[in-house]
């Protein structure tokens, strides 16, 4: 459940839906959804809508209290989460993949998983993500939790500079314009 502030907003979890099941409608069977990859771009959308406004609503912090109280969030959100899923990710692959297919990629993929850079490991593969043996990787999803998890470092300061500098520092208003181009 979403809140901005203290309302809850069944729009964005609609959104955050939609996005999901366009990317699983996809991933079982691409012609009934072509395109239905970009529900990942919705996701990044939503998410970064969100992120904005819970920062926006804390916006009269000092600097390392809205970190602090930021990446405490994120942590208490995210971390169980994840390492539920890669658990069982590792001991389901190892039990239901034959040695045969699986490689050192796909451990590196998991590992770098943990600290939300296996974006950064998959790119570095000389496959890409449609290609036959990536889906062979059970770490594959993971690509999308590293974008965000690189997001949050960033992110954050950004907009706490843009919010509180706009007024007083005229180059302020296009970091994040600039920041969105990059």
């Amino acid at each position: 459940m979403r809140t901005l502030g203290n309302v809850h907003n069944p729009a964005i979890d609609g959104l955050r839906a939609l996005a999901v099941l366009a990317v699983i409608v996809f991933h079982t069977n691409a012609t009934w959804l072509p395109g239905g990859f970009t529900g990942v771009d919705l996701f990044f959308v939503v998410s970064g809508f969100v992120i904005s406004q819970s920062l926006a609503s804390r916006a009269n912090l000092s600097l390392g209290t809205l970190l602090l109280d930021f990446y405490r969030r994120r942590v208490l959100r995210l971390l169980p989460a994840l390492l539920v899923m890669l658990m069982a990710t590792f001991v389901l692959s190892a039990l239901f993949i034959p040695r045969a297919w699986r490689n050192e990629q796909f451990d590196q993929t998991g590992w770098a998983a943990l600290v939300g850079f296996s974006n950064v490991v998959l790119a570095g593969q000389q496959d890409d993500y449609f290609s036959p043996g990536a889906e062979l990787n059970p770490f594959l999803h993971t690509w999308t939790l590293g974008v965000e998890e690189q997001f949050y470092l960033v992110f954050p300061l950004l907009f706490f500079v843009w919010l509180r500098g706009r007024d007083r520092w005229p180059w302020s208003r296009a970091l994040l314009p600039l920041a969105a181009l990059l």
